[in-house]
């Protein structure tokens, strides 16, 4: 999973500026794909479909 890329390449000590950057670009795509999974979850709800 992208939070397991996470975990295994960045320390929560990160102070590499590009280092710090490339993590901030995974959270970014994770929060990204939370935002989908919301989305679609709501659009099924209002569709009175079931979620998968």
């Amino acid at each position: 999973t992208y939070e397991g890329f996470e975990q295994r390449d960045f320390d929560a000590d990160v102070t590499d500026p590009a280092d710090l950057l490339r993590r901030r670009i995974l959270r970014s795509g994770i929060e990204l794909e939370r935002l989908w999974v919301q989305w679609c979850t709501e659009a099924l709800a209002e569709l009175g479909a079931e979620p998968l």
